[in-house]
């Protein structure tokens, strides 16, 4: 207990998972084509510059402390980046060991935030109204763009995001299937069934649409047993074994009102910690 009171705080952490996991791939899917899938080391390194800053909020008051708190901090960060590289959503390419550079970078920089709170004994927070303004506003935004992280995370994680093949026919292999939209009209999967059940339709469709192709996946059906299923659409599609890895492959099925918690997460952690903050001083 004591070594995770001397780590960042918990609107820290928010602030800097925001700035290390959805802010990369957005800014990623801005300035690069549909088709180019991110390079691992583009997005490892927000990791890389923001850590020293996170790692810069120890709380240690000595500086064996801070520095025991800054390697803590930066390899609880790496871990959590890794693993949502491999696991969440998987890369094409993993981060060699220039990553890895973020370790004595978040000593250097637990170092010299607690030398700066030592020289100027520590600044003063912002007032706790402007906290709750800060957290609402970041939990609103997050609710606003979890729907086009998701999306860019399955399209980077999806094996081949180009040309699907015609609709199965025959037999079905039993594992999940991905239902994909071939026309420019909306409407996800509605209307398609799969022996007279209605097929769902994703809560965030993956557009993999390049140039003047449309492709987008709208729907997924889960196959039990091997064996004869009608799958019919009312429009051009087509299906395949789903082919995105990871997590995320689920996520893009999740009801909205869950995916919108998810992306409010950072900005209710920063509003439950000012809350708590205020309970404690009063």
């Amino acid at each position: 207990m004591i070594l995770v009171r001397q780590l960042p705080t918990p609107s820290a952490w928010a602030l800097w998972f925001v700035v290390a996991v959805p802010m990369p791939l957005l800014v990623n899917a801005a300035t690069h084509p549909l088709e180019t899938f991110p390079h691992a080391h583009e997005l490892f390194l927000w990791t890389v510059v923001s850590l020293p800053v996170l790692a810069a909020l120890v709380r240690a008051r000595s500086w064996p402390g801070a520095l025991v708190a800054g390697a803590v901090t930066g390899a609880l960060a790496l871990l959590i980046i890794i693993g949502l590289s491999r696991w969440v959503a998987p890369l094409d390419q993993q981060a060699g060991f220039r990553v890895y550079a973020a370790l004595p970078l978040a000593l250097l920089g637990a170092a010299a935030g607690h030398g700066l709170r030592r020289l100027f004994h520590g600044p003063a927070g912002p007032p706790r109204r402007w906290r709750y303004v800060a957290g609402g506003v970041l939990a609103l935004l997050g609710m606003i763009v979890v729907p086009s992280v998701i999306e860019i995370a399955a399209r980077n994680s999806t094996d081949s995001p180009a040309g699907a093949p015609a609709p199965p026919s025959g037999t079905l292999a039993a594992g999940r299937w991905a239902v994909h939209r071939h026309d420019a009209a909306e409407g996800g999967a509605a209307g398609c069934e799969i022996d007279g059940r209605a097929v769902g339709t994703l809560a965030v469709p993956v557009d993999y649409s390049i140039d003047a192709t449309a492709d987008v996946w709208v729907g997924t059906v889960t196959i039990d047993t091997p064996g004869e299923y009608d799958l019919s659409c009312p429009f051009d599609f087509s299906a395949r074994p789903v082919d995105t890895r990871g997590a995320v492959s689920f996520l893009v099925s999740w009801p909205l009102l869950l995916l919108w918690l998810l992306g409010a997460t950072p900005g209710l952690v920063v509003l439950g910690e000012t809350y708590a903050r205020q309970r404690r001083s009063q």
